[in-house]
């Protein structure tokens, strides 16, 4: 099994990002969200995070749960597969999803930036 190159995986990355940066604008526009910059409304803030962290997991869960990788990767030719080389079951990658999403979240909380 080759696994894919640190570059091919950032590009993969870079396109999901872009994705889910147009989804969030869709959302924004429709009033689902709101994007603030400003920080002025924590409340709003908070509630669109989780909104977006929502929509960011079931992204990455659902596309590579059902179709082996996310729209990136498959741009890319990459998929996500267990140790055996066969699709990863949606177990599997409801953990990876978990950790590997939550890892830049937990290593900028506990070093006390915003």
């Amino acid at each position: 099994m080759e696994y894919g190159s640190r570059l091919h995986r950032f590009v993969a990355f870079v396109i999901d990002f872009v994705i889910l940066i147009v989804i969030w604008g869709i959302l924004s526009g429709i009033g689902i969200i709101s994007i603030n910059v400003s920080g002025d409304t924590e409340e709003a803030n908070t509630a669109s995070s989780v909104i977006q962290a929502a929509v960011a997991f079931s992204y990455f869960f659902l596309f590579t749960a059902f179709l082996g990788a996310t729209l990136g990767k498959m741009a890319m030719g990459l998929k996500v597969v267990d140790a055996e080389g066969n699709q990863a079951g949606m177990g599997s990658v409801a953990v990876r999803e978990l950790i590997v999403r939550s890892a830049p979240s937990s290593a900028s909380s506990s070093s006390g930036e915003r």
